[in-house]
């Protein structure tokens, strides 16, 4: 839930995958919050309701403002921005981006239009590490008014040191036009440590994750059968989560998971209407092994190995490996009425065997061709 809490708020998105991701959350957190005030399944505990609260507190929020504010921003940024006669300013996060949030005032008294903001400015560099990152080309003759020439960054893990150089020209007289002179004003520069960066399956599947068919066209779900059920909350309306609607849900947090004794555990999925589908995603069952930390224990969900997807009623033999996400391409784009997925084998597991199935299905149509600019 912290998860997606950071990421709706570095992304700066109020919806998800089409769905308002704080609503829902929250909802779904007080749904599980037990008698005596915190989180965690089967009992409360510290971290469980730290994270929790740090979900309902929406404590990624980088700048909070109004009486009693004592949340300090979270961008890079000068000492003193107003004093710097370029203010950039850097949002650390999955999506790491620097802009130009103002002009010092002096710079602009002295270089800019009286009584307007904004300054002349022929280009703009934001160098890393010394070298030219990205370079953005203004119109020198208007001025550019509020434009925060905002420069996304894909940088590799290590330290990285950035700058932004403004290269603008003298606001000219009334009725007179740009002159040749130009000068440069830096800013000041960050050094910023990457100890992350995503990897492209991560990216495709932030990408896919939100455009899934299952989650726009929610289907009618059924199951061979579900694990025992496992909140403890129930009577709160609480849900459990492994039952067949969590392996459409477009979380990736949970999934459907079918008993230790089913043998050949399946899902069917039905629409009243056909939905065009290109793709299939599978990924198998998550779940926080017990005796932490995250590592393969004893006691946990295995991932499918071999798998019979029949759509329509035609089937197909699929063999999976053992990875995050699985693509099966389909020979061309089918209209879904029915899709069943059978689990025929499993990898093995170190430890004991709790149950396999799915913990996101995804359904994908075909992908859109970008337009080539003549």
């Amino acid at each position: 839930m912290y998860n997606i809490e950071r990421l709706g708020s570095i992304a700066d998105t109020d919806t998800l995958g089409g769905k308002k991701w704080y609503p829902a959350g929250a909802s779904e957190l007080v749904k599980r919050q037990t008698s005596s005030g915190g989180w965690g399944d089967p009992n409360p505990g510290t971290v469980s309701t730290s994270f929790a609260l740090l979900f309902l507190n929406r404590a990624t929020n980088a700048i909070r403002t109004g009486e009693g504010d004592t949340h300090k921003s979270g961008f890079l940024m000068a000492d003193d921005p107003d004093a710097a006669a370029v203010d950039l300013r850097i949002q650390p996060g999955v999506k790491c981006y620097g802009f130009i949030a103002q002009f010092g005032k002096d710079l602009r008294e002295r270089y800019g239009v009286q009584g307007r903001f904004g300054l002349h400015i022929d280009e703009v560099k934001y160098f890393v590490d010394g070298t030219v990152y990205k370079k953005f080309d203004a119109d020198v003759t208007k001025s550019s008014g509020n434009e925060r020439f905002t420069c996304e960054f894909d940088l590799e893990p290590g330290r990285h040191e950035i700058q932004v150089v403004v290269v603008i020209a003298p606001a000219p007289a009334k009725g007179e036009e740009v002159g040749a002179e130009r000068l440069d004003i830096k800013s000041s520069s960050f050094n910023m440590l990457v100890d992350w960066s995503a990897t492209d399956a991560q990216e495709l599947a932030m990408t896919e994750i939100g455009k899934s068919l299952a989650v726009s066209h929610p289907p009618t779900i059924s199951v061979s059968t579900e694990k025992p059920f496992n909140n403890p909350n129930l009577a709160k309306g609480g849900v459990s989560n492994y039952i067949g609607e969590r392996a459409v849900d477009g979380s990736l947090a949970y999934g459907w998971v079918a008993k230790q004794t089913d043998t050949e555990p399946w899902i069917r999925l039905t629409w009243g209407k056909g939905i065009k589908v290109q793709t299939l995603v599978l990924s198998g069952p998550r779940e926080l092994p017990r005796g932490g930390p995250l590592r393969r224990n004893k006691g946990e969900l295995s991932a499918p190995k071999r798998v019979m997807v029949k759509i329509n009623g035609k089937e197909t033999e699929h063999e999976l490996e053992d990875d995050v996400r699985q693509r099966i391409e389909l020979p061309k784009v089918t209209s879904i009425k029915t899709l069943e997925i059978k689990i025929l084998e499993t990898y093995p597991m170190d430890g004991g065997f709790e149950g396999t199935g799915f913990g996101e299905i995804e359904l994908l149509g075909k992908a859109k061709k970008s337009k080539k600019k003549r």
